[in-house]
């Protein structure tokens, strides 16, 4: 088996065994990631990781380059080792067969930074024309026990919008925190080419939101958001949990790939249960790559 089809299995497994955990770690919330304060804490996140973590800035992402972190065999003793690097908490929760994964909690809506690029909805010169997708990766839907989602991969920091909808229109419906699971996660609803209302959840979002997005669900009983398609209402994070490795086979452990874990509804409130890519599902988001079925 490839690479990447260990790392999705180990996810499906992965999220399937800890999907009950994620109303428990909903409200967890973590201080700002501060990059300048990595160098002071590397040689104690070493020790906790067998000293497994050399490169670890890029590992986590604050390097152009992905580091592959070889660990001492033993080096993870177990469940839910957690590593501080400065003020951010990572838990290593290693799986029964070796794999281990990267829970990171994230921040909530209004615990997050707020964006500096992407302020006012309203100007077109905001807007984005597409979505950078990565399509040198894996993407493909889930296997029979996750029907209707999808891991889609892109840069961590990849804005997010709805880029096609009959009326030209989204409704962004609400931003919750679902723990040390799912991260930040949006939830939107539109129109398909044929009318039909659809709505998408997007998971392992950044800890990163337009001042917009943060000032309309300041209210408890906020309504949805109204936006135009193009417009930013977050950016593809790591947020959550992601498979890093198996430290069992020796491949050691890398910093987790960004991608935003999608549920598909093809009506409101009505999942997707198919395993096969929703025909309407690459128009709305603007991807033009290929996004493989799942199997069984």
């Amino acid at each position: 088996r490839s690479a990447q089809s260990e790392s999705r299995a180990a996810q499906e497994r992965n999220n399937q065994q800890q999907g009950a955990d994620a109303i428990a770690g909903a409200g967890v919330e973590t201080q700002r990631r501060e990059e300048n304060i990595l160098d002071h804490v590397l040689s104690s996140a070493g020790e906790a990781l067998g000293n497994a973590w050399d490169g670890a800035k890029n590992a986590l992402g604050f390097g152009p380059d992905k580091v592959v972190m070889m660990p001492a065999m033993g080096g993870i003793s177990g469940n839910n080792e957690k590593i501080t690097l400065g003020q951010m908490d990572i838990k290593v929760n290693k799986g029964q067969e070796g794999e281990s994964f990267f829970r990171t909690p994230p921040k909530g809506l209004q615990g997050s930074e707020t964006d500096k690029v992407y302020t006012n909805m309203h100007d077109p010169n905001q807007k984005i024309d597409k979505i950078d997708w990565d399509y040198s990766k894996d993407n493909k839907m889930h296997n029979s026990k996750q029907k209707g989602q999808a891991d889609l991969y892109a840069k961590e920091g990849t804005p997010l919008s709805v880029m096609h909808s009959r009326d030209g229109n989204f409704e962004l419906l609400k931003i919750e925190n679902r723990g040390e699971i799912g991260g930040n996660s949006a939830l939107v609803q539109f129109k398909d080419a044929s009318g039909q209302l659809r709505q998408i959840r997007f998971n392992h979002i950044q800890d990163t939101f337009p001042s917009y997005v943060k000032e309309h669900f300041k209210a408890r009983d906020a309504g949805p958001l109204l936006m135009q398609n193009g417009t930013v209402f977050g950016r593809v994070g790591v947020t959550g949990n992601a498979w890093v490795g198996n430290v069992i086979k020796g491949k050691g452990i890398s910093g987790p790939d960004s991608h935003t874990h999608t549920v598909f509804y093809d009506t409101p409130g009505v999942q997707n249960t198919s395993t096969d890519v929703p025909e309407w599902l690459k128009p709305a988001i603007g991807f033009q790559g290929n996004i493989k079925n799942g199997g069984n």
